[in-house]
């Protein structure tokens, strides 16, 4: 983050490693910085609504978790086959306790490939 401050990957994976420490406050901090830098960043979105639902600030989850169904969705239709987006999606959907649409979001569409989520990062 030093060497690059307006790379939104950095600010994603310590945020989301800041949320695995139950360092909740810094987890919203880091992850608002990667959306902020990458507003299409779904799986920002998603981290950050799933740091807001456990500290039980579900107003601000659902926004979050609607944000990142629509970035999921948009990510969907341009990579079809994607099973990790299908899976993204089903776990939001499984959160919400939308059973039908969770088990719907990896089943619908038969012979989805994995692949990863973060394709724009260099190999």
């Amino acid at each position: 983050i030093d060497l690059q401050p307006g790379y939104a990957e950095a600010y994603y994976y310590r945020g989301a490693t800041y949320a695995l420490l139950n360092v909740y406050g810094r987890a919203i901090e880091d992850l608002s910085v990667a959306i902020a830098l990458l507003p299409e960043f779904a799986e920002a979105y998603h981290q950050r609504g799933r740091v807001h639902f456990v500290q039980e600030a579900y107003s601000q989850a659902v926004a979050d978790y609607d944000r990142a169904l629509e970035d999921f969705q948009s990510a969907l239709a341009l990579v079809p086959d994607d099973a990790a987006i299908r899976a993204a999606i089903g776990q939001i959907h499984r959160t919400q306790g939308k059973w039908e649409l969770a088990l719907c979001s990896g089943t619908c569409q038969s012979g989805a490939k994995a692949t990863s989520r973060f394709t724009h990062l260099p190999s």
